[in-house]
């Protein structure tokens, strides 16, 4: 332990928890208590990805493409996750005020940096073509339902509708820009 009281041995199953039981994990998330240990998480879950990414790179031999993945996820990853990560909260915790949620900002920062536990399984399925990326943003639709019910105390109906929709309208503009 340090002395923000950060568990760093407790990532790897805090991630398995996410990923195998997420309705539970985040029925008992803390709400509050600080920014650092979510923060870290989000940013070991941003260097496993990009790891990952480095060797999939290699393995597609792309070497000098893996080898730049590796060395920008130790310089690039934890600035561009940690931006990310507070972005991305704001913008969902503008949706959940919408939706009746009655927790802070830092209840949905901690969501989201919980939630990048996702990245490494997304960084997986991105390397079959279209469905992988289509599986990913699925995936990632349906944590932010579970979450919607479990912290934010929505219906489950109304997040569901309300974020599947969001989702399609979101797939069917890039689907549009890619084609333009």
């Amino acid at each position: 332990m340090n002395r923000y009281n950060i568990d760093l041995f407790a990532i790897p199953s805090n991630a398995v928890r996410v990923l195998t039981r997420p309705s539970d994990f985040f029925r008992h998330m803390p709400r509050a208590g600080g920014f650092i240990e979510p923060l870290v998480f989000m940013v070991s879950m941003g260097v496993l990805s990009g790891l990952l990414r480095a060797v999939i790179n290699i393995l597609e031999f792309r070497l000098l493409a893996g080898i730049g993945k590796a060395v920008a996820t130790f310089l690039f990853v934890p600035i561009t996750i940690g931006l990310f990560g507070f972005l991305l909260a704001s913008a969902l915790f503008i949706l959940w005020m919408i939706l009746g949620s009655q927790q802070s900002y830092q209840t949905s920062y901690r969501c989201v940096a919980y939630m990048s536990a996702l990245t490494p399984v997304i960084t997986v399925l991105s390397i079959v073509p279209f469905l992988g990326g289509i599986a990913g943003f699925a995936l990632m639709i349906v944590f932010i339902v579970v979450v919607s019910v479990e912290v934010h105390d929505i219906p489950a109906q109304r997040a569901m509708l309300f974020f599947g929709i969001l989702g399609l309208i979101l797939v069917l503009g890039l689907g549009l820009r890619l084609r333009l």
